[in-house]
């Protein structure tokens, strides 16, 4: 025991740990989950109506799970919970928070009194405000910068020790109720002033701060005295939380900008023409040649010039792109939900009748009417239609997700051609400024190098008409030109090979860019066509699987029904 503590972690928590494994870890199943299925807090729902949410065909309505005390090691087997708000899975014995990403409308998770050891798998997770993780095995707080809107933590009886753990909690803003005790860093002499100071803001006389700290409120009078105490480490703090925000303003501003040429499908375009000239080998040589580092400024601006509003015309399009995804998605779920809750609502009038009549069956103080056998076989007969008519609905609704997926693919490809078409203009003026770039510099070339050799042609006439004393050797003035540039232009053939080679690596590399964003914008279109109508096959077999599996059940329910009148005359 005594090891224990010193490594962080009390007897009591070890001893639990050995209870809750000695039992066989429970899996999340179906049967499990609608025995979980509760009512959200504010909906007051009778016993009724709560089974009928328990046997429902789908999950995707259902808003709170109460999976607490159930021994569960894994999370797992939650998808279709699409409208969960609340997800209660304390006192089992989760060691990874994980398999939660889907569960995009959690607003209150509470994972308290498990072994998680790491803080994981809540990206996703925004919406949330109460998030309870109370006695687990955590020895750090990260790992979840993006649930800004969280109003309660609970990590209290955890295995954090450093205070400074506690920096990483300004980030959350709307903190208000916070609960650490129980944590090695409780036991600090000023463990309360300074979180109560750290997590108070520039506004905290008017409530920018905590308003409760493990369950004791936090005035203002104590906030104006935890920073006073703290003065000088909020300053430096303060300085350079200012510094790292600057720098990730900057870093958004580049990921923003980034961002919208990828979602408009032509990534690395704004930087094309530098990337291209940088990353020519020819460069280094061809920069020898008098005005290159003028006509290479040049034909960037040129080309800042037009790649400005090819960039800025895309915004329509991938405006016109997302709204019409956006309408198809809103179009087609309507109809799905629509399909589903007629369907609902078929199988809930046959339950009704199943349940009016296994009632009369069920009650032993009353004889049964002399027609139930016929009642029962009619039961059956309607469980039959009952069947044909959902089977026929979902096949009708098929049939209209075929046609809706066809017209979003029409339209997908008339956009794709207007798309096309327009890059293929803006790569052939690149490769008509390219080209007047590189004649530009092979004319100018030319002429320095016929520039060159008069003068040396000049310096030897003059040599020839007045010769030097034997041992001198006669200079000649090149002008501006360094040794390095004469020697490039004297060697014609070199000069001549390195523009050439250039002019070909430059069109290549536009070609290559122009072909990639083809071919991406090829499959982009592809792709959510495909995805379309695999969701849609994929949700007609769950559909008409699940169809089957409930009348089974409800033929299974009607023998046994049948066996019990039997039973009984």
């Amino acid at each position: 025991a005594k090891d224990s503590e010193e490594d962080g972690e009390s007897p009591d928590r070890l001893l639990r740990a050995v209870r809750l494994h000695i039992a066989e870890p429970n899996v999340i199943e179906e049967n499990l989950l609608r025995g979980s299925i509760v009512a959200a807090d504010y909906i007051p729902v009778s016993t009724d109506r709560l089974e009928e949410m328990r046997t429902e065909p789908v999950f995707h309505k259902v808003e709170a799970l109460h999976l607490a005390f159930q021994n569960i090691l894994q999370i797992e087997n939650l998808s279709g919970f699409d409208c969960l708000t609340k997800l209660q899975m304390d006192n089992n014995i989760i060691e990874k928070i994980e398999n939660l990403d889907h569960l995009s409308n959690l607003t209150w998770l509470d994972l308290s009194f498990n072994n998680i050891a790491v803080i994981e798998g809540l990206d996703s997770l925004t919406k949330l405000t109460d998030l309870s993780l109370f006695a687990n095995c955590i020895r750090s707080l990260e790992g979840f910068d993006t649930l800004t809107h969280l109003n309660m933590l609970s990590v209290g009886k955890n295995l954090i020790s450093s205070l400074d753990d506690v920096l990483y909690l300004r980030r959350f803003r709307n903190l208000k109720m916070l609960t650490l005790a129980g944590n090695a860093m409780a036991a600090d002499a000023d463990y309360r002033p300074f979180v109560i100071a750290h997590l108070s803001f520039s506004d905290w006389k008017s409530g920018g701060h905590l308003s409760y700290l493990d369950y004791r409120l936090v005035e203002a009078s104590v906030v104006s005295a935890a920073r006073e105490q703290f003065q000088d480490s909020m300053l430096e703090l303060l300085d350079k939380e200012k510094l790292d925000d600057e720098a990730y303003a900057r870093e958004e501003e580049r990921r923003g900008a980034a961002l919208v040429l990828v979602v408009a499908g032509i990534e690395g375009v704004n930087t094309l023409m530098t990337d291209m000239i940088a990353a020519n080998l020819d460069a280094d040589k061809l920069k020898l040649l008098p005005g290159y580092d003028e006509k290479v400024q040049d034909v960037m601006h040129l080309y800042k010039t037009m790649a400005e509003p090819f960039i800025a015309a895309k915004d329509p399009l991938v405006q016109e792109r997302q709204q019409s995804i956006s309408r198809f998605e809103t179009t087609i779920n309507e109809r799905r939900e629509k399909n589903a809750a007629e369907s609902i609502k078929l199988i809930t009038v046959f339950r009704k009748k199943y349940k009016k009549l296994a009632h009369i069956v069920d009650a032993d103080d009353i004889d049964l009417p002399d027609n139930i056998l016929q009642d029962i076989e009619g039961l059956r007969t309607d469980l039959k239609v009952l069947v044909v008519q959902v089977l026929e609905m979902q096949h009708q609704h098929k049939s209209v997700e075929d046609d809706m997926i066809a017209e979003l693919e029409n339209i997908c490809m008339e956009r794709k051609r207007r798309v096309n078409d327009s890059n293929q203009d803006f790569f052939a003026k690149m490769r008509v400024d390219v080209n007047e770039f590189i004649d530009l510099m092979r004319t100018d070339a030319n002429t320095e190098i016929d520039h060159v050799e008069k003068i040396a042609e000049d310096a030897k006439a003059r040599e020839e008409a007045n010769p030097s004393e034997p041992g001198d050797q006669m200079e000649v003035n090149f002008g501006e030109f360094s040794p390095e540039t004469v020697e490039f232009l004297q060697d014609k053939e070199l000069v001549r090979n390195s523009i050439q080679a250039s002019s070909d690596f430059y069109l290549a590399f536009i070609d290559t860019k122009e072909t990639e964003i083809l071919t991406a914008e090829n499959a982009r279109t592809d792709n959510l066509i495909v995805k379309w109508n695999s969701d849609s096959t994929s949700r007609d077999r769950s559909r008409t699987s699940e169809v089957v599996r409930i009348s089974q059940e409800l033929d299974a329910s009607i023998s046994s029904l049948d066996a019990d009148v039997n039973d009984r005359q």
